[in-house]
């Protein structure tokens, strides 16, 4: 479940843009199905999250994981 695998951010649009310090925990993410990403690709790092956001990740997570 907590293993890290190394997934390429470069697909989203904004990868450029993704602090350093935040792609090791974003790739992980990524590579488990929880987070996927807007429409437009992007990931959009640097803008807050919203409800409905929170609570797509909380269910892949729980469906996936608990």
């Amino acid at each position: 479940m907590y293993n890290k695998k190394s997934v390429d951010l470069s697909e989203f649009a904004d990868a450029n843009i993704i602090s350093d310090w935040a792609k090791p925990s974003l790739q992980w993410a990524v590579s488990i199905g929880i987070i996927k990403g807007n429409r437009s690709g992007k990931l959009n790092p640097l803008d807050y999250i919203t409800r409905a956001e929170v609570a797509a990740i909380l269910m892949r997570f729980t469906e996936n994981y608990i």
